[in-house]
């Protein structure tokens, strides 16, 4: 029993890292010339 929640326990976050950075990633190339002006927004904001 205890071997099988370690498990679920250490399965659980990576699965849901891959998933995670699978999204950001397919959502960066769809996304990739936007968020290009909202990054260049941002650093213009810090350097104010």
């Amino acid at each position: 029993m205890s071997n099988t929640n370690v498990f679920g326990t250490v399965v659980s976050p990576i699965d849901f890292s891959v998933k995670l950075v699978v999204f950001v990633f397919q959502f960066w190339s769809q996304k990739q010339s936007a968020n290009i002006l909202l990054l260049e927004r941002i650093m213009a904001y810090f350097q104010e």
